[in-house]
């Protein structure tokens, strides 16, 4: 089993006494009042897999809803943070895929088309609902790195993949984010983990304004395309456009 850092640790009582302290009827989710996220919550951490199934399906259509975070979203988020974080969290990669999701709205369009914009938010967009919602439920989920980073080394390839997509997207924690991506990419056997690594520390690279030559080819030509387009940036060469064309078509 990861090893998690010591500090993320809480026992899973004190995580459901706080999941039952949020009154969840002030707060909306996809459908109105989000009365019943606190029971969605619990079930996500229930022993039975189909009852969490069920509970990660009310999730990507209550707390995330085609593209949408709600008041609700922020606590929740916080909330499965958490979770990720204990000893012996029910579903590390459905949560992943979930935070993943929170955190950048759209995955895919994120690595294809431009930053999640709500990360350099002004204070202004900020005081606005909508905008206030994805900002506030990106910085909770931004608490995630520290896991995220240790369960770059867990025994379970799904795991290892999602925690490093999810690194990509926590611009704040790049610089420690992508020496850890690096160094697993180092020892990584399996194919897509390994091009999830790279996803990710391109990811970074380009979060931060900066350039950088695309690494050796993976033999995967959609990955190859999307981390040289990552890396190059507005000056991508005619072999990576020609890549990402394809891809899109």
């Amino acid at each position: 089993r990861t090893l998690l850092p010591l500090s993320n640790f809480a026992s899973r009582a004190a995580w459901a006494a706080d999941v039952d302290a949020v009154d969840w009827t002030a707060l909306e989710d996809a459908y109105g009042p989000a009365d019943g996220i606190g029971a969605m919550l619990h079930d996500l951490a229930a022993d039975d897999s189909e009852v969490r199934r069920r509970a990660l399906d009310r999730a990507f259509g209550n707390i995330h809803h085609q593209g949408s975070v709600y008041s609700a979203s922020v606590p929740a988020a916080a909330l499965l943070v958490r979770l990720l974080a204990l000893p012996e969290p029910a579903d590390r990669a459905g949560l992943l895929r979930l935070l993943v999701h929170l955190a950048t709205n759209d995955p895919r369009e994120r690595c294809l088309g431009e930053p999640p914009p709500w990360t350099r938010a002004t204070k202004a967009e900020r005081a606005d609902p909508e905008v206030g919602a994805f900002v506030a439920t990106w910085e909770a989920v931004l608490a995630a790195a520290p896991t995220a980073r240790a369960l770059l080394d867990d025994p379970d390839p799904e795991v290892r993949l999602r925690a490093a997509f999810l690194l990509g997207f926590l611009t704040p924690e790049a610089t420690e984010s992508q020496r850890l991506l690096r160094r697993r990419a180092e020892v990584e056997a399996d194919a897509s983990v390994l091009a999830a690594l790279r996803i990710a520390e391109a990811l970074l690279t380009r979060a931060s304004g900066r350039t950088q030559r695309p690494p050796p080819p993976l033999r995967d030509a959609p990955a190859d395309a999307v981390i040289a387009a990552l890396c190059q940036g507005a000056s991508a060469d005619a072999v990576t456009l020609a890549g990402l064309r394809a891809l899109a078509a």
